[in-house]
């Protein structure tokens, strides 16, 4: 469930707030039975939609929203949670609300705060401002709870009370003593109002792991071969161990890279030739440590009587760039007479994405980037052959242009101005003009304006040019009466 937690911050009694909650199953199956409650009953879920907003069944890899209002009766601090039960799952969200009343004049912002990963032993700054935004003096006192969370004196200008309209400001600082998750809170007492802001940390140890495991993942063990290499630290160090700035240096010993670089923490690696392959791996830390590590040998065979390759790839964008389809096919270069072909798994870095029993598959590929696309196929006897490319796909351009006075005077009081645009890779789908803020009714490359448009002064025009694919560009241009 996404967020596992919630602030709704302050809310004046009697008025509500609301917040999405999606619900998201990983699994393969369809999870059945759903039943969804909030604990507190000042946060309620919004039902004006559905009174089951998400049905009792959620498919495989499919998610669905609930908005939960918070609505408070008196003022006071809140908590709750949204339980969400499904068979033998419990998943909850954590809800918290400040409820206020009406003639409240305190704020604090930010109204919570994630500090993110700071290594033990470093701190970490955040600014808070207390407002009064009424207009009569208020008293304050203010308290910081959690663990490794607490107030710096010197960078504080709150006192016990705020004037009118002003403001002071608390820096709270994070500086975690061991690796954990951290939750605090910063309190502040007005005489109106009870203001609970909270606070999040995550600290990882720089301590070298004792021990380094090596991991593999053998996908083909016949020419070629693909196999996965990687290492992390053992399970009882790899809470403590911060892998930032850690080196890989890799020992292919006669295999080729197929996926990764040799300084990153996982690689593929493929196999042209038939034989045993022992791989290594020598990891540097930042202070000097060093570690070796060596994989257990690899065994890749030949298979002469089964091979493919896989030499017809076509792209539905010409200028390869993505979002775009993509058609694949193989070609059977040997396979044993009393053998037949059984069907194809094709996978894009290592992910199956088409699985055909002709030769073919058409499949979507959404983001640019560098991807190894591989075919296993096999046949009805079970003799398996395997063949890969790499495929590159880059970001759709914004267009550029260039806007001018073009020809003679049409008469007196009228000019025309011409765009001239183009973009690198792909076309101009659309052109949009606006005079200041107001669109004009015109989709060409060409706009007239009468003189007497600049009159009052400058002539503002902007330009919107939308590609057919990836980002649109403004341009703006200032058109003087000469």
């Amino acid at each position: 469930m996404v967020p596992t937690s919630y602030n709704y911050g302050s809310v004046e009694v009697g008025k509500e707030a609301s917040a999405q909650f999606t619900i998201i199953n990983l699994g393969s199956n369809a999870i059945s039975n759903i039943s969804i409650n909030v604990s507190d009953p000042n946060f309620s879920l919004d039902n004006s939609n559905s009174s089951t907003p998400c049905g009792s069944t959620l498919e495989a890899n499919a998610s669905c929203s609930v908005q939960v209002l918070f609505k408070p009766t008196q003022a006071g601090n809140y908590q709750g949670t949204l339980n969400v039960q499904a068979e033998k799952i419990v998943i909850s969200a954590i809800l918290y609300g400040q409820a206020v009343k009406t003639s409240t004049s305190i704020t604090v912002t930010p109204t919570e705060y994630n500090y993110g990963t700071v290594q033990v032993g470093n701190e970490a700054y955040a600014t808070f401002t207390i407002a009064n935004k009424g207009s009569n003096i208020t008293n304050i006192s203010t308290s910081i709870t959690g663990e490794s969370f607490y107030v710096d004196a010197s960078a504080t200008t709150c006192e016990t009370s705020i004037e009118p309209n002003a403001s002071c400001t608390m820096n709270i600082v994070f500086k975690p003593t061991k690796a954990g998750t951290y939750e605090g809170s910063l309190s502040v007492k007005s005489d109106e109002s009870n203001i609970s802001v909270p606070l999040y940390g995550e600290s990882l140890s720089s301590t070298w792991p004792t021990a380094w495991i090596p991991y593999i993942k053998i996908y083909s063990t016949t020419v070629q071969g693909l196999v996965k290499y990687s290492v992390a630290p053992s399970d009882t160090e790899s809470q403590n161990v911060n892998l930032e700035g850690i080196t890989y240096d890799w020992d292919l010993n006669g295999g080729t890279l197929a996926l990764g670089n040799n300084s990153t923490q996982s690689i593929l690696v493929a196999y042209d030739k038939a034989g045993s392959y022992t791989t290594k791996v020598t990891i540097k830390g930042l202070n000097g440590e060093v570690a070796f590590v060596e994989f257990n040998p690899v065994t890749i065979t030949s298979n002469d009587k089964f091979s493919i390759s896989l030499n017809k790839i076509a792209i539905s964008d010409k200028w390869m760039r993505a979002p775009t389809d993509m058609w694949v096919r193989i070609s059977i270069l040997n396979i044993p007479d009393d053998d037949n072909y059984d069907g194809t798994i094709f996978l894009l870095d290592n992910q199956p994405v088409a699985q055909t029993t002709t030769k073919y598959a058409i499949f979507n590929i959404q983001n640019p980037g560098t991807y190894l696309l591989t075919a296993i196929a096999r046949t009805k006897n079970g003799l398996q052959a395997t063949a890969s490319k790499t495929i590159q796909l880059i970001h759709g351009t914004s267009p550029t242009c260039q806007i001018a006075e073009i020809g003679p005077r049409i008469s007196n009081n009228k000019v025309m101005l011409e765009a001239r645009c183009s973009v690198e890779y792909g076309y101009v789908k659309k052109l949009e003009w606006y005079v200041g803020s107001s669109p004009v009714p015109i989709k060409s490359t060409r706009i007239t304006l009468r003189t007497s448009d600049s009159n009052e002064g400058p002539v503002h025009l902007t330009l919107k040019a939308i590609p057919d694919k990836g980002p649109h560009s403004t341009w703006q241009f200032v058109w003087l009466e000469r």
